[in-house]
């Protein structure tokens, strides 16, 4: 139907270029005339802000009001992520995940990746977090982080995997948890309800190096960041897992 191309300077970093072209490809559409669209994109943190209702906060926030201003236009929009390698159906993704934890400002860092059948990255990520107890806590929320991946990237087939022993036996437990954790855990296993099949296994540390690297990674980071089909550069010291 059409398709264009948008120089443009002064951009201050990707996720910014992402929400532009996303602002830009729904000006298309409505310069175009057209009532029921859905707009793909490999822009995870664009499009999951798009698909909250709460206000954004972020340096991207004038483009997110912008674009859901303009979506009232449409007599329908769907806003979904794509990705070249996407898994078939039966294809198992492996998403390994590890918290770095602050004592002292109790906050923490999720390092996600996430691997199809043949160990190729399908997507990682980096979320902060904060007011987190302790430890325990802070694994618990990365393992939840890493299900909602896994829901958001409409993967069918997972299995879960980390160092952190407690909160997968208990994922593992039919019993109702009344730990500290419960209301992590309540929610993973409300989540696990939308997938295929899942399965919660422990992994020891040297299993989990690319995980954790990108959990001390995302330190430097004020906000959470999401790379399709890679993982950043510096985390490639850290091999295969």
């Amino acid at each position: 139907m059409a398709a264009s191309t948008n120089p443009r300077e002064s951009i201050a970093n990707p996720t910014t270029a992402e929400a532009r072209a996303c602002l830009l490809a729904v000006i298309m559409a409505e310069e175009l005339g057209f009532h029921e669209i859905q707009i793909e994109g490999d822009a995870l943190m664009v499009i999951r802000k798009l698909n909250l209702d709460n206000e954004d906060k972020y340096c991207i926030r004038t483009y997110i009001q912008e674009i859901k201003r303009k979506s009232l236009s449409f007599r329908s929009i769907k806003i979904i992520v794509t990705m070249n390698g996407k898994p078939p159906r039966g294809n198992v993704i492996k998403i390994n995940f590890d918290a770095s934890f602050n004592q002292e400002q109790h906050t923490l860092v999720a390092g996600i990746v996430a691997r199809n059948d043949e160990g190729l990255v399908m997507a990682a990520s980096t979320n902060p977090g904060e007011s987190i107890a302790n430890l325990t806590t802070a694994e618990a929320r990365a393992c939840l982080l890493a299900v909602i991946l896994a829901e958001e990237l409409d993967f069918h087939e997972i299995q879960i995997e980390g160092d952190a022993l407690t909160v997968i036996r208990k994922l593992n437990l039919d019993n109702e948890d009344r730990s500290c954790i419960r209301t992590y855990i309540q929610e993973i296993k409300r989540k696990s309800l939308n997938f295929q099949s899942i399965e919660f296994k422990n992994a020891p540390r040297a299993a989990n190096r690319v995980a954790h690297g990108l959990a001390l990674e995302g330190q430097v980071y004020n906000e959470p960041r999401f790379w399709m089909e890679e993982v950043p550069r510096s985390e490639g010291r850290f091999g295969k897992h």
